[in-house]
């Protein structure tokens, strides 16, 4: 069995909405709603949903980047939020984050050689060849060393995502939060992050938490997959699971409109009703049910628990506990 190598506790992040003639909260965005997971080393799980689902934060807090509203983030035993600076700074060489936009990923100020010694530096690394250890860094990602004395204008986006790569495995982490490492990059450079990202996972048996709106990428990349709405976690499976069995709503209606080149192939589009509603104000009850054709009163009432529907399928959702009591 695959060692658990972090834990994630009822994990919640409210910003708080200052405003007023004295400036005083008059209100708070629930981004992250009491999240849970476990990540097993080598895995690559996936966090997918709509933007402002609450996704991106959710890697930020387990880096401890912003402060939490509550929840523990479990890494090697330990609750980072009660860490030091100091000592988060030591956990930071084993857990790493490539994020979303390459262009501002950099300092335009620094060469390539620059933003990678730096990072040696900043972690007071000694006895080891910098030089080398940049070179070797971009013969890993596919870039000649020449491009050490490169500045980011004078790079591609997919040049970039190579070298905030580079920069992430530096100090040879355990895991690596990729927030939508692809999503600013043409199609075919897309792939070639994908396949590199593989790559590089089997080589240093790395562990990934992969976060992305892209369901057709979240299927090819991801072998366990949650899916998010409005901070919450409404559903969680396998690969296979999700996309062959969708038990929520929500879920059917996302797998529904990944596009297909093939017309005959297509998938009959789920509709679904209504605008997200504001993470100011969330519904009661379950917070899918203004959206939802087979909300019923209890949905309305009462939040509905994620829950093992089948063997390691978890589901958040009343009609679905319906239709499973009906059938047994």
């Amino acid at each position: 069995m695959s060692e658990t190598i972090l834990k994630v506790k009822n994990l919640t992040k409210f910003f708080p909405i200052i405003g007023g003639v004295i400036r005083h909260k008059i209100g708070e965005v629930k981004a992250v709603n009491n999240v849970s997971f476990n990540l097993k080393k080598g895995d690559t799980v996936g966090i997918v949903g709509e933007s402002g689902c609450g996704k991106s934060t959710v890697a930020r807090l387990i880096l401890n980047l912003i402060e939490p509203t509550g929840g523990e983030v479990i890494f090697q035993g330990q609750n980072i939020f009660s860490f030091s600076k100091g000592k988060m700074r030591k956990v930071r060489k084993k857990v790493q984050m490539v994020f979303q936009d390459p262009y501002s990923a950099f300092d335009p100020r620094f060469t390539v050689f620059e933003s990678l010694s730096e990072i040696f530096i900043i972690q007071k690394i000694e006895k080891v060849n910098i030089k080398e250890e940049v070179f070797r860094l971009l013969e890993i990602v596919g870039l000649k060393p020449e491009y050490s004395d490169y500045y980011p204008y004078e790079l591609s986006g997919g040049q970039k995502q190579r070298i905030v790569i580079a920069r992430a495995i530096a100090l040879n982490p355990e895991l690596i939060i990729l927030d939508e490492p692809t999503s600013a990059l043409d199609v075919s450079v897309q792939s070639q992050i994908l396949n590199l990202l593989q790559d590089i996972q089997h080589k240093f048996n790395l562990t990934y938490l992969f976060i992305s709106h892209d369901l057709s990428v979240i299927n090819y990349f991801c072998n366990e997959i949650m899916v998010m709405y409005l901070g919450k976690i409404v559903e969680k499976a396998s690969r296979e699971d999700l996309f062959q069995k969708p038990l929520h709503p929500y879920t059917k209606a996302l797998i529904s409109s990944i596009f297909v080149p093939d017309p005959d192939k297509r998938l009959t589009i789920v509709p679904l009703e209504g605008d997200v509603p504001s993470p100011i104000n969330l519904p009661s009850g379950c917070v899918f049910h203004t959206r939802c054709k087979f909300a019923s009163k209890i949905c309305c009432e009462e939040e509905p628990e994620l829950a093992n529907a089948t063997q390691g399928h978890y589901v958040a959702c009343h009609h679905f506990k319906k239709i499973q009591e009906k059938q047994n």
